[in-house]
């Protein structure tokens, strides 16, 4: 009775139910006595507790049919949808690809479109100037019938390049000259970098090649850097598993805390550059802002860089979280030289250590300089030479002597390097045929070329 009251009591009060043990022992008493009934669990209900359970059930219903009426509207939109684009797409002017996506061109442009026919290059077609790429990438599919080349990233370049911390993603196909980065380097050096390339690589002229470049005239240096397909011979040749494997490019050298991570559900599983993201919803690869501020400060060396609109010819400092990028030889200048890469090393020291990385985390960095040689001494052409309407031009040039030596020189017309078909040197003069120089004027330049890099332009009219 007194348990009854006690029940009331708590339902008028409106307290939440409880669970109560009782233990009945219909036995012997005393001490070790066993029990002859196992404990009970008696569930006391209170008003309380009953509109918490109608609570839930309440709550369970209106979760089914919101989940009904969210079927029935999804239904709706989908058929509404279909029924859109099936009339959009008898719309004049509204193509429609095989994937589904369909457009219109409301104005068109009226400037020149690449052709098959053209150099192809899934970031940059042709480069005539040094060029770096670094953090960068291109995926889907790469395609033309130019003999001139045909690249995942770039397609000809004539001048010394750069790659990387790059990717490229996709298929590649052309008649000649096919790479999976670049197609072909006719000039300058190469120098490729922590990247790498996934993707099929159909070249019509050599089938069975499917390398990172696919042809270079100039000296090729490529540094941890992979491809997965048979046949690549100048990159590293690793499995899919091990480019899917941060341990295994971390071990190579590759900055996985500020340059590369992994993104769930992107790129095939493979890398991607951690500045990137794929839309609003992907956070995977966001920019780490956390981890304290470091500092580097770069040394010119008596040179002058380019920071931020500004030409700085003294030493300056940044600050940074993760890692900062180098500056580049193109926005750094000293007369003379060319700037052939950054060093932590002291500046008496003989032969200082490059810094292969695009990008640093602290402590202090200088500038290392090459000589590069002067203009030529004398620089002439003659048109057709004794070979009327052949549209040749024969340029003549003599170097002067110094204490750089000159091992080559690029040639260019109209800023545009040029490669020679006939290459002599007659006592103290070089004479170099070029090709398919059709009438003019144009404007036909020389740089001489050492071991630091190329020296300033000599240019004429013809």
């Amino acid at each position: 009775a007194g348990r009854g009251a006690g029940a009331a009591d708590r339902a008028a009060r409106g307290d939440r139910p409880r669970v109560v043990h009782l233990s009945a022992h219909g036995g012997p008493s005393g001490p070790g006595a066993p029990p002859t009934q196992a404990p009970q669990v008696v569930w006391l209900e209170t008003e309380a507790g009953a509109a918490l359970v109608e609570l839930q059930h309440s709550m369970s219903r209106r979760q089914g049919l919101q989940a009904e009426k969210l079927k029935e509207l999804a239904e709706k939109n989908r058929t509404e949808g279909e029924a859109f684009l099936a009339g959009n797409k008898a719309k004049e002017g509204v193509v429609t690809l095989e994937s589904g996506l369909q457009y219109k061109v409301v104005k068109a442009g009226n400037g020149q479109k690449p052709t098959a026919d053209d150099t192809v290059g899934g970031l940059l077609g042709f480069t005539n100037g040094d060029v770096g790429v670094v953090s960068s990438f291109a995926s889907g599919s790469v395609t033309g019938t130019s003999g001139e080349g045909v690249g995942g990233l770039v397609g000809r370049t004539s001048s010394d390049v750069e790659i990387s911390d790059s990717f490229y993603n996709g298929d590649i196909a052309g008649a000649e000259y096919v790479g999976g980065l670049i197609g072909l380097s006719a000039g300058g050096d190469v120098n490729l970098a922590r990247s790498y390339q996934v993707g099929d690589i159909d070249d019509t002229d050599a089938p069975e090649e499917r390398d990172l470049v696919g042809s270079s005239s100039g000296d090729l240096t490529i540094t941890e850097s992979f491809c997965i397909a048979e046949g690549c011979d100048d990159g590293l040749l690793i499995q899919s598993s091990e480019l899917s494997s941060p341990r295994y490019l971390i071990g190579a050298g590759w900055d996985f805390h500020a340059v590369w991570c992994f993104s769930s559900g992107h790129n095939d599983g493979f890398p991607v550059i951690r500045a990137i993201t794929f839309g609003p919803l992907d956070s995977g690869c966001a920019r780490r802002t956390g981890g304290g501020r470091r500092q580097v400060t770069f040394d010119p060396a008596g040179g002058t860089c380019v920071v931020g609109g500004e030409s700085i010819d003294r030493p300056w400092t940044v600050r940074f979280r993760g890692a900062t990028l180098l500056p580049l030889g193109e926005n750094c200048s000293r007369p003379g030289f060319a700037l052939a890469g950054w060093t932590v090393d002291p500046a008496d020291a003989a032969s200082p250590v490059l810094i292969s990385a695009s990008s640093v985390r602290a402590g202090q960095v200088r500038a290392v300089w090459k000589p590069v040689p002067g203009y030529a001494l004398a620089f002439s052409a003659a048109r057709d030479f004794l070979c009327p309407d052949c549209n040749k031009v024969f340029a003549v040039w003599t170097q002067p002597d110094g204490d750089v030596p000159v091992i080559g020189a690029q040639l260019s017309v109209d800023g545009s390097a040029v490669e020679c078909s006939l290459l002599v040197e007659v006592w103290i003069f070089h004479l170099c045929g070029v090709d398919d120089v059709k009438a003019g004027p144009h404007t036909l330049g020389i740089r001489l070329r050492s071991e630091g890099g190329l020296g300033p332009a000599f240019t004429i009219q013809i």
